[in-house]
């Protein structure tokens, strides 16, 4: 699995997306490891979109 996988599913794709921006300033989406979701989250499921 890959950390941006949020729906573990094998994948980062649209509902990973969907799930980062959900938890906008909140630490569910948090992917990047510091703390709270935010542009950082965004990017990184973007640059890592695809199967893990």
């Amino acid at each position: 699995t890959c950390p941006t996988d949020l729906d573990e599913d094998g994948a980062t794709d649209f509902t990973d997306l969907l799930l980062v921006l959900a938890a906008w300033g909140t630490g569910g989406g948090d992917v990047t490891g510091d703390g709270t979701t935010g542009f950082s989250d965004l990017l990184a499921v973007l640059a890592a979109w695809g199967p893990c």
